[in-house]
């Protein structure tokens, strides 16, 4: 029987065990936490969408009309048509024939991914892909192989000794922890070297790269990668996940992706504020242009620190998980909440702080994030 107060124990020792911190109250980007104001720097709400009046008011309109759930699977009785006018514009704004809309990111990671293998089929994933991508891998029950952080090279050594089933390659667009970039191009070409699906996450590059479009729209490969997955939880400021695709494998995943099957369809706000965002950044590119005047200040005035990325994912690496905490909370005894990433969400020795930028930070909020930063 497993020994739980001994693992919390272990984990108390190392320095690994995880405490939730409640938000009393949200205004923007500052948060009240037992009475005391906050600047967060750690959300992803890179737009600074999740407490906008765009998406507060297109989300209670939605709320008069359709309620506050689906109460029902999409194959039930769930499938609104708000819902299915989101996946319309995702499928625009992504440049494929379709779309479908699962409940959160994670979920659809996992239905897509579990539905298109099986046990005779072979899934190839970057080191550092996301834990939905890794847990719809082991899921899916097809044989698992690892590549090293982005190296190609390594990809195609693995691919060319598959021999039989189907090819599935995971990777992220930009990588969740560390803030870089796949090298998309490259996949795809060795994707079709060996016949083998690509399936790229796009969680952190929508409303980021690509004009708000994604990593994918920014490199014109939207007709080369076969299942693009995103997020309406982070730059889109609400919740939700999506597959994107061609019209033949949406309807495949509508008969097959356990996790959209069997559970309620994503709730009327989520799909009205979403929508409302998409539509918002089509057509107006303005909060995308701040947030990387941001991101370009920021890295600027903290270049000295070891700081790794490229985007607004700023991770500041410090090694060890005390030394992470010693930061953090640093940060935090000056007004910052910007929380210890340590193993295993990163690898052993890559403890940081992962600070993140939104179009709705003031330069005098990052002006002090640098002083208090540097001032450690």
């Amino acid at each position: 029987m497993i020994n739980i107060e001994k693992i919390l124990n272990e984990l108390e020792k190392d320095n690994l065990l995880r405490c939730r911190r409640e938000i009393d109250s949200r205004s923007g980007k500052i948060l009240k936490i037992s009475g005391k104001e906050f600047v967060d720097f750690c959300s992803n709400d890179y737009l600074g969408f999740a407490d906008d009046p765009i998406t507060k008011n297109a989300a209670n309109i939605a709320v008069e009309k359709w309620g506050t759930g689906a109460a029902a699977s999409r194959l039930i009785s769930g499938d609104l048509s708000i819902t299915r006018k989101l996946e319309r514009k995702i499928a625009e704004y992504k440049q494929t024939e379709t779309a479908l809309v699962f409940p959160t990111g994670y979920m659809a990671n996992l239905g897509v991914i579990t539905a298109l293998l099986t046990i005779d089929d072979t899934v190839i994933l970057d080191r550092l892909a996301h834990a939905s991508l890794v847990d719809g891998a082991r899921l899916s029950g097809a044989k698992l192989k690892v590549f090293p952080h982005n190296d190609v090279e390594k990809l195609d050594a693995i691919l060319s000794k598959i021999i039989s089933g189907q090819k599935l390659v995971l990777t992220e667009s930009v990588f969740s922890m560390d803030g870089d970039k796949a090298p998309l191009v490259e996949l795809v070409n060795c994707c079709k070297k060996y016949n083998a699906m690509l399936l790229v996450d796009e969680a952190h590059a929508l409303g980021v790269y690509g004009n708000g479009r994604g990593c994918v729209a920014e490199e014109n490969l939207a007709d080369d990668v076969d299942v693009v997955i995103g997020t309406l939880s982070k730059a889109i400021g609400c919740q939700g996940g999506f597959a994107a695709g061609k019209t033949s494998l949406i309807e495949f995943l509508v008969n097959s992706a356990r996790s959209f099957i069997y559970t309620t369809g994503i709730n009327p706000a989520s799909v009205g504020a979403a929508f409302a965002v998409l539509d918002e950044i089509s057509l107006n590119d303005s909060r995308v242009k701040k947030l990387w005047d941001n991101v370009n200040y920021l890295r600027e005035k903290i270049k000295s620190l070891p700081l790794i990325g490229e985007g607004p994912i700023c991770p500041v690496i410090t090694g060890t998980s005390d030394s992470a905490l010693a930061l953090s909370k640093h940060l935090f005894d000056n007004g910052f909440l910007v929380p210890a990433i340590r193993p295993p969400t990163v690898p052993k020795n890559t403890a940081r702080v992962r600070i993140t930028i939104s179009s709705a930070h003031t330069k005098e909020q990052i002006d002090r994030l640098a002083e208090v930063l540097l001032d450690f």
